[in-house]
């Protein structure tokens, strides 16, 4: 009864990467667009 649990925690991991990955890709947006309003 190992391959629920680890599959579940495979998927946690996955969609917890894609959300950190998503949060970067933000993060990034808003500071390339912070960078050319701050740059003339």
């Amino acid at each position: 009864m190992d391959y629920p649990y680890w599959a579940f925690a495979i998927q946690a991991s996955l969609e917890r990467g894609q959300a950190i990955g998503e949060v970067c890709q933000y993060l990034e947006v808003t500071r390339c667009s912070k960078r050319s309003i701050l740059t003339p």
